[in-house]
């Protein structure tokens, strides 16, 4: 288990769709699992999606007790999403950037 180089945007890889986890009781899902949780910690993040690490299935996960980069944030418990679809439910905009720059 280890922190790994996180793909920025821009990074070309990033711009293809992810695979769905089809076998849960695949090793390297545990071992993904893992890797994404030690990146986020070991970069001070609050959230990760496994893209990120370069590995292209539909998991991301999010949550902390406390961050230095949002420090006025009350805690949000710490979840892992397999296969989640993300549904538009507002035609707003928003700019800007997410997370550390």
């Amino acid at each position: 288990m280890s922190a790994r180089q996180i793909l920025r945007m821009g990074h070309p890889q990033l711009m293809s769709p992810s695979s769905p986890v089809d076998d849960f009781s695949d090793s390297e899902l545990t071992q993904v699992i893992q890797d994404m949780y030690d990146t986020m910690h070991a970069e001070g993040g609050v959230g990760i999606a496994a893209p990120q690490i370069g590995n292209f299935k539909r998991i991301l996960m999010f949550g902390f007790e406390h961050n230095d980069s949002y420090p006025d944030m009350q805690p949000i418990p710490f979840s892992i999403f397999i296969n989640s679809v993300i549904e538009v439910i507002d035609s707003t905009l928003e700019e800007g950037w997410e997370g550390k720059h």
